[in-house]
C-alpha cells in the first residue's frame, strides 16, 4: 500500500482512504446498511493496508458510524487504523444541539477520540450558521481537550471563499476538498487546491470519482485508451489524478462493494504516477464528456431532507444521466413510470438548490428531466409494446 507521511500533522496515511458513504444497502433505506458486506469490505481494506476510514453524523441516516463500530472499532486494534468524523452543524437547531452530537459520534462510533474531526461542509451558505453556532470555537476545545487529535474542515465553495476561511481560521490543520479532472476547470477544483497549496494544508481529496461518474464513462471516452475499457479502469484512472497531486495525504472512496476495495487496493498498491500520456488523455476523454449534457450529481444526498415533495432527486438524476451516457430511452421510462413522486412534483422552493455541493439549479434540472423523459405511464398500449420489442 502507497503510505503518505504528512510531517505537520504527525501521522502516516494510506494513499487511499475508505469512505463510509456509500456502503451497500438492503433495501432502497440509506439506513439498511448490509452489515455483512460491509465487514467483509472493512476486513479487506485493512489486510490490504488502508488505515484511514472516514464518516459523518449524518451519513446513512446516522448509521455509518454505527456501522463503524461494528465492523471496525470493536473488531481491530484502535492504533492500528485512523479514524474520522465531522461535525455537521447543518443538522442541528441550536449551539447546544451541535455541541451535543460530538458525545454521540463517540458513542456510535465506540471511540474514546476523533484522529480527525471536520467541521463539516464549509462553505458561503453554511458559514454564517457555524458562526453563529460557535462551531469554529467549539473545534478548538475538542482538539485541546484532547478527544481530537487533529482539525479540519471539508470545502464546498469557491477559492475565494477557501482563502477567507483560512484567513480567519487559521487554527485548521488541514483541509478535505473535492479533486476530480472533471471539476479541475468547470468547477474551479484548481483552484482552490493551488490556495490550499499556498498554506502549506495536508490535503485529503473527496469526490475522485465524481460520486461515480467518472466510473462510467460513455462508449466513445472510453474508447480512447485500453486502459478505460471497464469500470474499474476507468475509476483507477480518476483516483491516479488526484493522488498524484502534491500535498494529498489521502483519496477518500466511498466504496460500495468488495469489488471496488480489492480494485482500490490493487491501484494503490503498485502506484503509478499521472504521466504526461495520462493528462493528455484526460483532456480527450473531458472532450467527449463536453458533447453530453449530464447532471452534474453525485448523489451525495444532501438534497432529500429539504424536499417538501419528497422527491428521490438523487436517483431520477441517475436514470437521466445513465440515459444521456448511451442508455435507451425506453428503460430510462420504465425506471422513471416506477417513481410515485415525479420530477413534475417539484414546487421550486429552491431548498435543495442551496445544500447541494455540485451547485445544481435542481429545480431547472428537474424540470427538464422530466420534459426529457416522456411520461411512460401516457403513452399508448401499442406504442409501449412497439418500443418493448425494439429493445428487446
Amino acid at each position: 500500500m502507497k503510505m503518505i507521511k504528512t510531517d505537520s500533522l504527525g501521522v502516516t496515511t494510506s494513499l487511499i482512504g475508505f469512505g463510509a458513504m456509500r456502503l451497500p444497502q438492503t433495501s432502497d433505506n440509506a439506513a439498511d446498511i448490509d452489515a455483512e458486506k460491509t465487514q467483509a469490505m472493512v476486513d479487506a481494506a485493512i489486510a490490504g493496508g488502508v488505515n484511514y476510514f472516514d464518516t459523518a453524523y449524518v451519513y446513512h441516516g446516522g448509521k455509518s458510524e454505527e456501522i463503524l463500530r461494528t465492523t471496525l472499532t470493536s473488531k481491530y486494534k484502535r492504533e492500528d487504523y485512523y479514524l474520522a468524523d465531522k461535525l455537521s452543524v447543518f443538522a442541528s437547531k441550536s449551539a447546544d444541539e451541535m455541541k451535543a452530537m460530538f458525545g454521540v459520534q463517540l458513542e456510535r462510533c465506540g471511540a474514546d477520540y476523533f484522529d480527525f474531526y471536520l467541521l463539516h461542509s464549509v462553505g458561503r451558505e453554511r458559514y454564517e450558521q457555524q458562526k453563529a453556532f460557535g462551531a469554529f470555537d467549539y473545534m478548538k476545545k475538542l482538539k485541546d481537550s484532547g478527544k481530537v487529535r487533529h482539525i479540519g474542515f471539508s470545502f464546498h465553495d469557491k477559492a475565494d471563499m477557501l482563502e477567507f476561511t483560512l484567513d480567519n481560521h487559521p487554527e485548521f490543520e488541514f483541509v478535505q476538498l473535492q479533486l476530480n479532472y472533471l471539476d479541475w476547470d468547470r468547477m474551479g477544483a484548481k483552484d482552490i487546491y493551488r490556495v490550499a497549496r499556498e498554506r502549506g494544508l495536508p490535503i485529503i481529496v473527496m469526490e475522485p470519482v465524481k460520486g461515480g461518474a467518472l466510473a462510467k464513462l460513455p462508449d466513445a471516452a472510453a474508447k480512447l485508451s485500453g486502459g478505460l475499457a471497464d469500470r474499474g479502469g476507468q475509476a483507477a484512472f480518476a483516483l491516479r489524478f488526484t493522488a498524484s497531486l502534491e500535498g494529498v495525504m489521502t483519496v477518500l472512496s466511498g466504496m460500495s462493494s468488495i469489488e471496488q476495495v480489492t480494485g482500490n487496493i490493487n491501484t494503490f498498491s503498485d502506484f503509478k504516477k499521472f504521466t504526461d500520456g495520462d493528462t493528455k488523455l484526460v483532456s480527450r476523454v473531458l472532450e467527449e464528456l463536453r458533447k453530453i449534457s449530464l447532471i452534474q450529481c453525485t448523489s451525495c444526498g444532501y438534497c432529500l431532507d429539504g424536499c417538501p415533495a419528497k422527491i428521490d432527486i438523487p436517483k431520477l438524476f441517475a436514470i437521466y444521466n445513465d440515459w444521456k451516457n448511451g442508455g435507451a430511452l425506453f428503460p430510462a421510462q420504465i425506471a422513471y413510470a416506477g417513481f410515485d413522486v415525479k420530477a413534475d412534483s417539484c414546487v421550486s422552493c429552491g431548498a435543495c438548490a442551496k445544500v447541494c455541493p455540485q451547485s445544481i439549479d435542481i429545480p431547472a434540472e428537474l424540470a427538464k428531466l422530466h420534459e426529457a423523459i416522456p411520461n411512460f405511464d401516457l403513452i399508448p398500449p401499442e406504442v409501449k409494446e412497439n418500443l418493448a420489442a425494439k429493445q428487446a
